[in-house]
């Protein structure tokens, strides 16, 4: 990121943690006549503490990540959907493959699984983001 760009745009915002940070920095840039780019091309495995092996790449992120992981995922995914800046076109389509994503979750998780996740959404829609790791109860 350039320094022009940086100044214009801010920091990533610290209350989100783990997941969505790059997207949201990526909306608000946006809105402030910068660009963001993805490359598709590009595979980066998570690292959110667990240990990832070449079978667990080819599951759903969902199925592969532990309770406070999904817990954080699903409650950025919402709290970046809520914000003015973000395109109405993303909002759509991360609330649908989210919904999926739970929908499998439900289907295929471990006992138990879904707790942080209705956690998460209610976390989000309230706009409460990052807890510390120890913090977080289901």
């Amino acid at each position: 990121m350039s320094l022009a760009a940086f100044e214009a745009v801010g920091p990533f915002r610290d209350d989100f943690f783990i997941a969505g940070i790059d997207v949201e920095g990526g909306f608000r840039a946006w809105e402030r006549g910068w660009g963001s780019y993805l490359a598709t091309d590009l595979v980066m495995p998570p690292r959110w503490g667990e240990a990832v092996s070449e079978e667990d790449l080819v599951k759903p992120q969902i199925l592969r990540h532990f309770k406070l992981g999904n817990y954080y995922y699903v409650c950025n995914v919402v709290a970046v959907a809520r914000l003015r800046h973000v395109l109405l076109a993303w909002r759509a389509k991360s609330s649908l493959a989210l919904m999926a994503q739970i929908a499998l979750l439900a289907l295929k998780g471990q006992p138990g699984a879904l707790r942080p996740v209705f956690k998460g959404i209610r976390d989000g829609l309230a706009g409460r983001l990052y807890r510390a790791l120890g913090d977080v109860v289901f």
